[in-house]
């Protein structure tokens, strides 16, 4: 249901939102796409077949530029200091709790992709 929200919400920025259904098609997807189609990353921890710590890993080992500079937001329902430390050893950037309200969200990608909002 956040999913569906979150998505909602960077669409009416006028963000393109692209979605995996697990942490394998999240590679797949960045893998498959053109070095600099993605701005920003919102990854969900609790995904099959890959969480996200471990699709996270994957993409930061692609032999890409873009892998090693893209911002990859964690998003999870745990907000304690370990979560946030998993994060950021998984080489994520930073994490916003599932279902935050709509100016946080909007702030935290701010921090990290300057356009996202729209003037």
């Amino acid at each position: 249901m956040y999913r569906e929200i979150e998505m909602e919400l960077l669409q009416l920025t006028g963000a393109v939102v692209d979605f995996a259904e697990d942490g394998q098609k999240a590679v797949e997807l960045f893998d498959n796409s053109v070095p600099g189609t993605y701005d920003i990353i919102l990854m969900d921890i609790q995904m099959p077949l890959l969480n996200g710590y471990e699709a996270s890993k994957v993409i930061r080992a692609k032999n890409r530029e873009d892998a090693k500079k893209i911002p990859i937001i964690a998003m999870t329902a745990d907000v304690f200091l370990e979560s946030k430390e998993a994060a950021l050893a998984a080489g994520m950037n930073d994490q916003i709790a599932k279902g935050s309200d709509t100016v946080c969200l909007y702030e935290m990608i701010a921090r990290y992709w300057k356009n996202l909002v729209k003037e």
